[in-house]
C-alpha cells in the first residue's frame, strides 16, 4: 500500500452544505479498543490479549474558516440551505482523500467553536464531526464505505530481515 505525501486536499461535506472552508483536517481514527485479557495461571508471567470484534469509528476534527450564516442557521433566524448545517442533526458525511479516495458515513456536526477574531487574521474555528452509523430515514446501522479512487496496491515483503518490495522501490536479492 503506497502513502500520501501530501495532505492537500482533504475536504469535508456535511450533507451537501458548505459554510465552512477546510485549513486542516485530521480524518477519523478506527479504534479496535482495549484487548480482552486472557491470563491465566499458565501465562508464564505474561499478560495475553485477544482483540475485540467490534470497531469504532473516531470523531473527525477540523479547522476551518467559516460564515457568520452558521449563527443565522444554528439559532433558527434564518433557512438552512440543508438541515445538516445545523449542530447535532444526523447527515452523510463524506471525506474526500488526496488520492480522490472517499470516505462516506452517517453522522453529525457535533461542536463548531469559533476562535478568538483578530484584527489582519482569518477567522477559524474547530468543528468536530461524530459518526453515528445510523442511517437517520430508516434507524438502520449504515457502516462506512471507501469508494473512489485508491492508490495502487503494493506488495512488500520480509526477506532475511530487510523489507523489501515493489511499494519501496528495492530490489528483493535473489533466492
Amino acid at each position: 500500500m503506497a502513502t500520501l505525501f501530501d495532505g492537500l486536499a482533504t475536504t469535508l461535506n456535511i450533507g451537501g452544505t458548505v459554510l465552512i472552508c477546510e485549513i486542516e483536517v485530521t480524518p477519523p481514527a478506527i479504534d479496535g479498543g482495549e484487548g480482552i485479557p486472557q491470563d491465566c495461571m499458565r501465562s508464564g508471567g505474561w499478560n495475553i490479549m485477544w482483540p475485540k470484534k467490534r470497531r469504532k469509528l473516531g470523531p473527525i476534527s477540523a479547522l476551518v474558516s467559516w460564515s457568520p450564516d452558521m449563527y443565522w442557521v444554528n439559532l433558527g433566524q434564518l433557512p438552512p440551505p440543508n438541515v445538516s448545517v445545523l449542530v447535532n442533526i444526523v447527515s452523510l458525511v463524506t471525506v474526500t482523500f488526496p488520492t480522490e479516495g472517499i470516505l462516506t458515513f452517517w453522522g453529525f456536526l457535533s461542536k463548531f467553536e469559533p476562535q478568538a477574531m483578530k484584527e489582519g487574521e482569518r477567522p477559524t474555528a474547530n468543528i468536530t464531526i461524530v459518526p453515528s452509523l445510523i442511517n437517520p430515514s430508516t434507524g438502520l446501522v449504515a457502516f462506512p464505505i471507501m469508494s473512489g479512487l485508491r492508490l495502487p496496491t503494493t506488495t512488500n515483503t520480509l526477506v532475511g530481515g530487510v523489507i523489501t518490495g515493489a511499494g519501496l522501490g528495492i530490489i528483493p536479492p535473489a533466492q
